[in-house]
């Protein structure tokens, strides 16, 4: 019995939850190769991680401080329509700054905040998109010692599953092309369609979307 494999990997980073518990994001790889199977279609969001700190030297005033810094933020979000806030990770430490140690001390923290818009085909490109991100969070006053620290711009897709289907259908085709070739002769084993829907950025606006799964194909 001779048998073929054929393997496709996982080309995509997951990121946290974003939101409400019904619609989320998923932030797509930028940097992964190709998967061979997969579609193209325009990402939903254009986002920018910005992380909230405090050079308050006390850590009560500081805590007090970031957590007004995040809603400022949230508060212009709901003036412009279009943005979406949601928080991400986040580290607090307990100690006072020391004047020797400020740097590692506004390091420990801080926390992260995802501001996206919504690609509505309004801008030409994503750089449009990047300039009105930035152009929101300056137009928020960070209070007293608090900053924003603006991350890499980004491609998300909301609620990815919905592209399952879709995505299947490739794989279906796929595999009755490869059995047409060796012959319609043998079985045919598939691993890993229950894996998440992925996604990768590859130009401007859109990302391709794909199933990280294995074909096994066993010829008498």
């Amino acid at each position: 019995m001779k048998k073929i494999l054929f393997l496709l990997s996982v080309f995509l980073f997951i990121s946290p939850n974003m939101g409400r518990a019904s619609s989320f994001l998923v932030v797509g790889y930028k940097d992964k190769p190709t998967s061979a199977i997969s579609i193209l279609r325009q990402a939903d969001y254009v986002v920018m991680p910005i992380m909230v700190k405090s050079k308050q030297k006390d850590p009560i005033d500081r805590f007090t401080e970031m957590k007004a810094a995040k809603f400022a933020v949230m508060k212009q979000a709901e003036i412009e329509k279009v943005i979406r806030v949601t928080p991400g990770k986040i580290r607090i430490s307990p100690k006072p700054i020391s004047k020797y140690r400020q740097y590692e001390y506004f390091r420990e923290t801080e926390e992260e905040l995802s501001i996206a818009i919504i690609i509505d085909n309004t801008a030409k490109d994503i750089y449009d998109y990047a300039i009105r991100l930035r152009q929101f969070i300056d137009k928020v006053e960070a209070p007293g010692k608090s900053s924003y620290e603006a991350g890499t711009i980004e491609l998300a897709v909301e609620n990815p599953e919905r592209y399952r289907s879709e995505v299947l259908k490739q794989i279906q085709k796929e595999i009755d092309a490869t059995r047409g070739i060796l012959g319609k002769k043998g079985k045919a084993i598939l691993s890993g369609l229950e894996s998440p829907v992925l996604i990768r950025q590859v130009e401007n606006n859109n990302v391709e979307v794909s199933i990280d799964y294995t074909l096994s194909l066993e010829q008498e």
